[in-house]
């Protein structure tokens, strides 16, 4: 994407409107999804850790509302110019194949982690079959995605993202869009005044990390982005750039000041917010409007920049680490979960100081190893 004179601004422009022609992927976006696995792998593995808070310098702005939004986005994008190519039939068709090789992965990590702990009782977090009555019992509860232990709970979130995308893609190519946002919304508010409204994770394993009707917003919002990037970039970006610059940018700036305010540690008298105003701006299960706000102009601005730095062609051995994670992440995502159950098992979950930090630096060593040279890439999908 790096060139000189009208080279290079040809190239520009083909990747703001996402031209089939251009056999070239958006950097930027690789870039930033290889942020959230270092946010997802940090978080999981060692929190506390270095790497962590250096991974979640921006606070309240998680790897799995990262990783929803810019799923949702290329999902547009790509099936804006698929259903082109190919039509609507072959494009539905490649998103149920997807979304059952999501339900496929997330069965045979489920199952793996639920028959280690059986038979090892090692501290996989996870209760015994008998609890629930049985392997039956826990068998139908993994098959209809209410067993949804800590770390395990977001691939569900994807398998009926991608279920639904076919009747949104049905809705913008008729024209329904407006429609399918308010009723987007419609979910979205509900879950504000009920959060108990449509729960699908079974009791035993906590409240539930991700609410459904919450967290299909800013998927389905993302998706009607990706989908109308071209309208956005031609007609909405370039003819009100800076009016959009100043207020995203400023409000996301704003808004950050606020968020190093609720870091843990800071002293209670110097929080902008009351523990009832955090939870109804920021609280994460249900992504209030807060934190739906603060992520998206994050993102907005991140991406910014790193456009930016791309187009001048500053490309640094971090962000180029970063891409290449991101090229294959849900490759990424299955390695950290098998290497995740070795560090529950091994209990290296409560280690602390250098030696955690040093646990960080080996998980992800081993990730950007096993991805650079796409080992057991031919059994593990992506």
């Amino acid at each position: 994407m790096v060139g000189t004179g009208n080279t290079k601004l040809i190239q520009e422009e083909a990747v703001l409107d996402h031209c089939p022609n251009v056999k070239t992927r958006d950097r930027v976006i690789d870039v930033l999804r290889g942020w959230f696995i270092l946010m997802m792998v940090t978080s999981h593995v060692g929190y506390g850790s270095i790497l962590n808070k250096i991974s979640h310098f921006p606070n309240l702005v998680s790897a799995a509302g990262g990783f929803v939004f810019l799923s949702g986005m290329v999902l547009g994008m790509v099936s804006f110019q698929r259903i082109r190519r190919e039509g609507e039939q072959s494009c539905y068709r490649r998103l149920l194949h997807r979304a059952g090789l999501i339900a496929l992965i997330h069965y045979i990590i489920t199952f793996t982690w639920a028959i280690l702990h059986q038979y090892t009782s090692l501290g996989a977090g996870i209760p015994n079959a008998a609890y629930f009555g049985g392997w039956p019992a826990v068998s139908l509860l993994i098959l209809t995605f209410r067993y949804q232990p800590q770390y395990l709970d977001i691939l569900p979130l994807y398998v009926f993202f991608i279920l639904l995308t076919p009747i949104c893609l049905w809705m913008m190519v008729r024209k329904y869009s407006i429609l399918l946002l308010g009723l987007s919304i419609i979910g979205y508010i509900s879950v504000m005044v009920r959060p108990d409204m449509l729960s699908l994770n079974n009791k035993v394993f906590g409240s539930e990390a991700f609410h459904l009707l919450a967290w299909q917003f800013l998927f389905v919002l993302a998706l009607c982005i990706g989908y109308y990037r071209n309208y956005l970039v031609n007609d909405v970006w370039r003819k009100h750039k800076r009016l959009i610059l100043i207020g995203v940018v400023g409000f996301t700036c704003v808004m950050f000041v606020l968020a190093q305010f609720e870091r843990h540690g800071v002293p209670a008298r110097l929080h902008p917010f009351s523990e009832y105003w955090l939870y109804q701006l920021f609280e994460r299960s249900e992504l209030r409007i807060g934190r739906l706000l603060y992520l998206l102009g994050t993102l907005f601005t991140a991406y910014l920049w790193l456009h930016h730095l791309d187009i001048k062609g500053k490309h640094y051995a971090p962000l180029a680490m970063l891409e290449s994670l991101g090229q294959r992440s849900l490759y990424c995502f299955q390695l950290h979960i098998w290497l995740l159950l070795v560090v529950l098992c091994m209990h290296w979950n409560y280690l602390t100081g250098i030696q955690l930090d040093a646990l960080v630096f080996i998980n992800l060593a081993i990730i950007y190893w096993m991805n650079k040279y796409r080992v057991l890439s031919k059994i593990i999908p992506n």
